[in-house]
């Protein structure tokens, strides 16, 4: 990479993923254009701002990404987990997500319209008060298990069992 220029790759990486094509990376490149601009149009297109917060993620990845390889010289194309770790660990979750969002579309573009606005702010209070109280309950109960797992550890190293 000494004769790409740190300058242009400082320029080229505020469109996401331009930086990286300049670079020689350019499935890194395509991939973060892609998420970038798709998340931009189905904000237009849906009409829904609320996945709005993927955008200056994904604009200060780019930026600081692109400038760190010019950095260190390394032109490899990325694994894309190392942006999204969960898509590959928590298929599921990402299958509850997408259908949490298709819900959220359905009731906000075609639900919400015929309630009243009154009514309308309670049902949004409500439902992001359930998702936090679920998300500490699966949270809680993750560190449960793994507070039960780590003491029958100790009992059994206790009692003179090897791990395995």
């Amino acid at each position: 990479m000494q004769n790409k220029s740190k300058w242009l790759t400082i320029f080229f990486s505020f469109v996401p993923g331009a930086g990286h094509m300049y670079l020689g990376l350019i499935n890194t490149g395509i991939r973060l254009m892609t998420v970038f601009f798709l998340t931009v149009f189905l904000m237009g297109w849906l009409n829904i701002s609320f996945i709005g917060f993927i955008l200056p993620v994904l604009w200060c990845y780019s930026v600081f990404s692109a400038y760190n390889l010019y950095q260190s010289g390394e032109a490899e194309d990325i694994d894309m987990a190392a942006i999204f770790p969960f898509k590959f660990d928590h298929a599921k979750w990402i299958g509850w997500g997408l259908i949490v969002f298709g819900a959220i579309i359905i009731a906000e573009r075609i639900l919400l319209p015929h309630i009243s606005w009154e009514i309308q702010g309670y049902l949004r209070t409500g439902v992001v008060a359930i998702l936090f109280i679920l998300g500490g309950i699966y949270l809680l109960r993750g560190d449960i298990a793994e507070t039960s797992e780590a003491k029958k550890e100790v009992e059994a190293c206790e009692h003179g069992e090897q791990e395995h």
